[in-house]
Formats: structure tokens, C-alpha cells, sequence
């Protein structure tokens, strides 16, 4: 769905569907052997293992594995291969440059995206991160929206504005490198946690610094938990160390945390959200001129307005899709609706074949790419 949405290619997409299909046909999703499986699938399956058992047991462990493998999950002839010219590869692969050395190898030039293509780009990113949690999984454009609606009412100039946007999308890239049982942790966090946790926006930042010309948003997107006191992370800034445009991505990610569920708590209402924003202005975490232009903006965004939803889902179906996509059980969507869970269970087969999908991350995406849940 992500290279569909990112426009690799027909030919990327069709083998990303069969990275678990094996050559005697007993792999899934679809049971398929033989050459029905794309070539490209078939290299990378076995890349994929040969990487993982080689660092566990070494080239005798992974020449095993391929004679193991051969003509079951593998194809004989990229078995073989493999066999003859994986060592040598491997032995030419330097940790320090491994990044360098792929894009080096790829035959294809490599062109800068346009305007349109790098907002498709970060939007991918933004879905990437959000649907790691159940409550974020509208998170980023949100703040997106809040943080760009707010900078132009402060004044701030069109480039401004839009790289504010856009840092808003790529905030939270970070925390796709965070375990989910400390995102999702009930319990107040040990430091230990709070340091990994502390982690997630220097991770933002060395994820967005491959990328040549973010340097902009990166410095936004990896600031987004900074605040004035310095209590913040990862850099701990202060003052006017911390920029206006930081600032604003601060307080917008701030708001809508507040404002929706987690694992520890419920959501604010606005207007409970708004005082605990004020507190920390006082506090001195926060920036007042920042805060009131967040304020002024929030639930005062574009609001969904269909007369018919996407792929002919009905407003029933819409309400099953946004429960199970925040994590909801059939049980919990039956009493939040008041059917029973096997209605729920129709309506969850309904969905999957309307709009082509077969696992419950695949409806959370295709929810989360149509703005559905807000």
C-alpha cells in the first residue's frame, strides 16, 4: 500500500506481495510456487534470511540454510546463486557506509522528488509512525494542520508555514525505533524508559538526515519536544535557542496529545487541554504566543463532509472501520455501537472486501490514507 501510494512502480508492488510465498508453494498469503513468484521476490527472500542467520551462526550456519531451503522456500537456481556470490558480497559490505554503498549500487539515477511527490513522500512517513500505537494513529497530519494554520496566523512566511507542515507529518518518525511496551505502557516510566523514550527525536533526526534538502524540517521535526526551560528533549534547549517555528510545532503537538486517549489516561476536552497548556506557559515550558495561536486555530479545522463515503462503504461501516482501526475489539465495537459481535464480524468482512484488504493494519491504512478517523 505504501509503494502503491509512493508510485514505485506495478512491477515493485506485485513482488512486494509475495515476500512469503515459498518456491513448493506452502508459503502464504496465497500458496503460489514455482515462477509465479516475481524474480525480485524470490532474491530477496533469501537476502532477507541469508542476512539474518549469517550475523547469528556465520557463513557455515547460512550455507546450511541455503542447502536446507533449496527447492523448498527457495528457488534452486537464486539458491545457488547465492551460494556461489554471497560471500564475496558480504565480505566487500562496510557497516560504516552500507547506506552509501546500496544507493551506489542501484543502476537507476536517482531524481529529487517535486513539491508533490515529497508531500506524498512525508505523508507516507506520517502513516508509517502513526499506526505503530492505537492512539496516534491520526496524530501527525493533525499537528500538521494545527502547526500550519497556527504559523500563518503569527505572521510567519509561506516557506515557513509549509515546512512547519511539513516537519509536523515527520515528528514522530522517531518513535517507530521506541518498543511499543513503553508507548503503550500503563504504568508511570522508569528512567530507564524515559532515557529510550528521550530517544525518539534524536532517531527522528538521524532518519531525516539522510535526506538530502529536509535539513529544514529536520531541525523542526527533531525539536518538536524541546521547551523553554530546558526540561525538554533530546538537546535539552533553551530560550531563544529553540526557534519560533519549533515553538509553534511544540505547542500543536502538545494540544493534540492532550486531546486524544492513551494508555494512561483518557482525552482532555478542549477546554481542560487549553488550561494545562496555560499551566505550562507559566511553568515556563511553553510559548505564550505559540500556545494562544494553537488555541485559536484548534477545532476550527477543515471538517469531513461526504455525502458518500470512499469504495461504497456505508455510515455504519465507517463506524466499525474507525473502532477496529484504534484498536477495538469485536466485543468493544458491539458495545460501543450496541450490536452484537458478530454483526460486527459481517460488517469487518464487508470492509475487508470493499476496499481489497485482509488484515486489520491494512483497514487501519486504508483509513488513515482516506482521513477517516478524525
Amino acid at each position: 500500500m505504501f509503494a502503491t501510494q509512493l508510485g514505485l512502480g506495478a512491477a515493485l508492488v506485485r513482488a512486494l506481495g509475495y515476500q512469503f510465498e515459498y518456491w513448493n508453494g506452502k508459503g502464504l498469503p496465497d500458496g503460489v510456487s514455482g515462477e509465479q513468484i516475481p524474480i525480485a521476490a524470490r532474491i530477496v527472500m533469501v537476502a532477507r534470511d541469508l542476512d539474518v542467520v549469517t550475523r547469528v551462526g556465520g557463513r557455515q550456519l547460512g550455507e546450511a540454510m541455503l542447502r536446507r531451503r533449496r527447492g523448498r522456500a527457495y528457488d534452486p537456481a537464486v539458491a545457488d546463486a547465492f551460494h556461489r556470490h554471497a560471500w564475496s558480497i558480504l565480505a566487500g559490505i562496510e557497516e560504516e557506509s552500507l547506506w552509501d554503498q546500496v544507493i551506489e549500487a542501484d543502476p537507476m539515477p536517482s531524481d529529487p522528488l517535486d513539491a508533490d511527490g515529497l508531500n506524498v513522500a512525508l505523508e507516507c512517513c506520517a502513516q508509517f509512525a502513526d499506526i505503530k500505537c492505537w492512539f496516534t494513529r491520526d496524530h501527525s497530519p493533525a499537528v500538521s494542520n494545527l502547526a500550519r494554520r497556527a504559523a500563518a496566523n503569527l505572521g510567519l512566511d509561506a516557506i515557513d508555514v509549509e515546512t512547519i507542515a511539513a516537519a509536523g507529518l515527520v515528528q514522530e518518525l522517531g518513535k517507530t525505533g521506541v518498543q511499543n511496551g513503553i508507548l503503550e505502557s500503563q504504568r508511570p516510566l522508569t528512567n530507564s524508559q524515559w532515557d529510550t523514550l528521550r530517544l525518539s527525536t534524536f532517531l527522528t533526526q538521524r532518519i531525516l538526515a539522510r535526506c538530502h534538502g529536509l535539513e529544514a524540517i529536520n531541525a523542526l521535526a527533531s525539536s518538536h519536544h524541546e521547551r523553554l526551560d530546558g526540561s525538554g528533549y533530546h538537546r535539552g534547549l533553551t530560550g531563544d535557542r529553540i526557534s519560533k517555528a519549533a515553538r509553534i510545532l511544540a505547542a500543536a503537538d502538545a494540544f493534540k496529545a492532550l486531546t486524544a486517549d492513551r494508555p494512561w489516561r483518557n482525552r482532555l476536552a478542549p477546554d481542560a487541554a487549553a488550561r494545562t497548556l496555560g499551566a505550562e506557559v507559566k511553568e515556563g515550558k511553553l510559548a505564550h504566543d505559540a500556545v494562544e495561536a494553537v488555541l485559536g486555530v484548534a477545532g476550527h479545522g477543515d471538517t469531513l463532509r461526504r455525502k458518500t463515503w470512499p469504495s461504497g462503504l456505508s455510515d455504519r461501516e465507517i463506524d466499525v472501520l474507525r473502532l477496529i482501526s484504534l484498536g477495538r475489539t469485536n466485543r468493544e465495537v458491539a458495545e460501543r455501537l450496541f450490536i452484537s459481535p458478530k454483526t460486527v464480524g459481517r460488517h469487518i468482512e464487508n470492509i475487508y472486501a470493499k476496499i481489497g484488504v485482509s488484515t486489520r493494519p491494512a483497514a487501519t491504512l486504508f483509513a488513515m490514507q482516506h482521513q477517516l478517523l478524525s
